[in-house]
């Protein structure tokens, strides 16, 4: 996976990858020549931009659902084979790379697959990005915007205590993010209010989430490189052994 180096807690910033992304983020027109250059339209830009990156037990159809009958347009973008049989119904044609339609609010675009770095631009654009496992779950923590994470699923649900303990600690006493969170992982089922009330309660906290991402990623740094931390314990425990 290229970039991706162990941190403690999981997480290693890339040198300058800090940088980079608040240039680009600065720079709409940066922004725009990049998703143009993956087949996203102007119409389609205009809309909140959502990439979706997630297991094929996600609620999808659902969520296309809710986001179909919003009020405000929206466009997901998902990499082909993700998610393919909600994507390729919502469609009504494969769900293929280039592949897009629109249904009410909704725009979906099928997106081929890219380099790291571009993915990593893609997160960068999106006011929201869905991520899965890990390694997509790493770069949307550092890409400074809101994520919703679908985790890997383990034995007797263990992956549903992962969540809640990483939800806690993310961002602790924020209700639409956990209830969402939940949902989407199969940990927990929707209120009367369905998706429509769990994601409009979600994007009316996204301006929260978006505040949230760049004091995270400072907590993350501070816990230092996996290798320099065992080089200091390493020193540590050789000099307790001199001690003795």
């Amino acid at each position: 996976f290229p970039g991706f180096n162990a941190r403690t807690g999981g997480l290693l910033r890339e040198a300058g990858l800090d940088a980079e992304r608040a240039a680009f983020q600065a720079d709409t027109a940066a922004q725009a020549a990049f998703l143009a250059g993956l087949g996203v339209s102007a119409a389609e830009q205009q809309g909140m931009l959502v990439s979706l990156f997630c297991y094929p037990h996600a609620p999808v159809t659902p969520l296309f659902e809710a986001w179909q009958d919003g009020g405000a347009p929206l466009t997901c973008l998902v990499p082909e084979g993700v998610a393919r049989d909600a994507v390729q119904a919502f469609l009504g044609t494969p769900a293929v790379a280039g592949a897009a339609a629109t249904r009410g609010a909704l725009s979906v675009r099928v997106l081929p697959f890219v380099p790291q770095p571009d993915y990593d631009r893609l997160l960068w654009c999106c006011a929201l990005n869905f991520v899965r496992g890990e390694d997509s779950w790493v770069r949307a923590q550092w890409a400074n915007r809101p994520f919703i994470w679908h985790i890997y699923p383990q034995d007797e649900n263990l992956h549903h205590v992962k969540l809640r303990a990483f939800l806690q600690r993310y961002a602790p006493g924020t209700e639409n993010l956990t209830s969402f969170s939940l949902c989407w992982n199969g940990a927990a089922t929707p209120d009367e209010s369905g998706w429509p009330g769990l994601w409009a309660s979600l994007q009316r906290h996204l301006p929260v989430l978006a505040a949230r991402a760049l004091p995270w990623q400072v907590e993350m740094a501070a816990l230092g490189d996996l290798a320099g931390n065992l080089l200091e314990l390493a020193r540590a425990l050789r000099s307790a052994n001199a001690e003795n």
